[in-house]
């Protein structure tokens, strides 16, 4: 009896205490908090670079996933042989899909209408028979994006199509806009492990004041070179990693846009060696660097950069000693209001490794660079 008075008392003297903390919390606006459902959903899985492809088993061993294959693991341009394929593609048969390969990162369900495997009928009971027959009475595929379906940060990419010819002609005659809707996805991913240990906003804010851009600079990267001149300048930022034998690198060179001969890859090449001569140098072997376009032939094209026109570059640099080299990703940027013309890179030095992941790290600092 005496227990039980003890226990009463403790119990209400808890529930007390309960009632006051939220009676005090539910009068303060910065405590509350909406919950939506995207709160309670677990974070994605899978590797960097990766996508999981959920179609159907006939169709991926015959010419709708050989197109497939041709668009995602084409080999990373500017690379060294052997080059490394752009993504990494996992094929699963949608009747071995698990609840764990449903919360993957990157997830591309691809059917074809045509088809009446079992496969393909659970793929069909995730949309409405009057989509599908819309979809059947069309005369493209259907190309549908949703984030975070069963994981958090996740991307699923639907393309449904009437046959699989039509399919493979919206896969080749789509490449990039296809390639770009999981690119983007994997240069977040990237930006999330190169600033994983934070900004150097003290730096950041140093640049934008002397030299007039702004770029983000994750923790651990050390200044190389800081050079600002009349109209133009050069910034170089390094991340030595001694022990693993990757280093990674980015820099920024400005100078006066006079005219439209500068845009073009040639002049911006030409304008990369001039760098490379002056301020990227090997004092202990009176080398510097260069790139090796008279042996293998770069990747260029035409884009838009935040809204920028911008010419992109990818090749493989070397120092003139044929010491040291590695792929390198530069953009040539026009600022038409202050009559500037940037030329932002990353390149990298991971002679062991596969260098895929780290060129999309550094990537996802140059991303970061507004003029």
């Amino acid at each position: 009896m005496k227990f039980q008075t003890i226990f009463k008392l403790t119990f209400f003297f808890f529930l007390s205490i309960t009632i006051t903390s939220l009676s005090s919390c539910s009068g303060e606006k910065d405590a509350e908090k909406t919950f939506s459902y995207r709160d309670f959903l677990p974070p994605s899985k899978g590797g960097r670079g990766e996508i999981l492809l959920q179609m159907d088993s006939s169709k991926w061993e015959g010419d709708l996933g050989a197109a497939v294959r041709e668009l995602y693991m084409a080999p990373m341009p500017g690379f060294p042989q052997p080059a490394e394929p752009i993504f990494k593609l996992y094929h699963a048969a949608p009747k071995k899909v698990n609840d764990l390969l449903e919360e993957y990162h990157s997830i591309f369900v691809i059917l074809s209408l045509e088809s009446k495997t079992i496969d393909s009928d659970i793929l069909r009971k995730k949309f409405s028979k009057e989509s599908l027959d819309r979809i059947a009475a069309d005369t493209t595929p259907y190309l549908i994006v949703k984030k975070d379906v069963n994981a958090k940060n996740q991307q699923v990419v639907y393309l449904i199509g009437k046959d699989d010819e039509q399919l493979i002609k919206h896969l080749q005659a789509n490449e990039e806009k296809l390639r770009e809707i999981f690119y983007k996805t994997e240069r977040r991913r990237s930006y999330l492990v190169a600033f994983r240990g934070g900004e150097q906003t003290g730096r950041m804010e140093r640049y934008q004041k002397e030299h007039g851009f702004k770029i983000s600079i994750p923790q651990g990267y050390q200044e190389a070179k800081d050079i600002n001149e009349q109209d133009s300048g050069f910034v170089f930022l390094r991340m030595i990693d001694n022990a693993n034998g990757r280093d990674r690198n980015v820099f920024v060179a400005y100078k006066p846009y006079t005219s439209q001969k500068q845009l073009s890859a040639d002049s911006v090449l030409a304008w990369r060696r001039e760098l490379g001569e002056a301020y990227m140098k090997d004092p202990d072997r009176g080398s510097y660097m260069t790139d090796q376009t008279d042996v293998i032939p770069y990747f260029s094209q035409e884009i838009n950069f935040k809204g920028s026109y911008a010419i992109e570059i990818r090749a493989l640099w070397k120092l003139t000693s044929n010491t040291s080299g590695g792929p390198f990703l530069g953009y040539l940027i026009v600022d038409e209001t202050k009559n500037r013309l940037y030329y932002i890179e990353g390149f990298i030095y991971a002679p062991t490794h596969k260098k895929r992941d780290y060129i999309r790290e550094v990537e996802s600092i140059l991303w970061t660079f507004e003029p």
